[in-house]
């Protein structure tokens, strides 16, 4: 196992299973594309639903934005990612291509923090984003 997997299994398998990850098409991709947009939508339609159920006061319309404000970012954050796939895989094959070059001991001691850094803000979103949803 290469560095660069050592460091992002995380990212590759969260993109993988949102159909996400680059330089890959097939029916399998596309099936998880949609029954992820079937997750998110239908979370969203949910909210909106049980807030046109509410009495249109401020405090009763509030507390259901705490959590359709999240998932709403999600969602445009999904699709952001989906429609730039190919800046996606660029930068990838970018973020590869700088752990193949040689380098010193304290370039090397720079990269792992930073992608330690970058593991740990992963798990940290995923851990979020799936409170929010659960």
């Amino acid at each position: 196992m290469d560095c660069f997997e050592k460091y992002y299994v995380l990212n590759r398998r969260l993109l993988c299973l949102t159909g996400m990850w680059p330089n890959r098409k097939s029916k399998e991709v596309y099936f998880r594309i949609c029954i992820f947009s079937l997750f998110l939508i239908t979370g969203i339609f949910d909210q909106v639903q049980w807030m046109l159920q509410l009495e249109f006061k401020v405090d009763s319309i509030i507390k259901p934005l705490y959590s359709l404000i999240p998932d709403l970012c999600v969602t445009v954050g999904y699709y952001t990612g989906l429609f730039n796939s190919t800046e996606l895989s660029q930068l990838i094959d970018c973020m590869r291509r700088d752990w193949q070059i040689p380098m010193t001991k304290r370039e090397l001691i720079i990269m792992e923090k930073y992608a330690n850094d970058s593991k740990m803000y992963t798990f940290l979103i995923v851990f979020y984003t799936f409170t929010l949803f659960y």
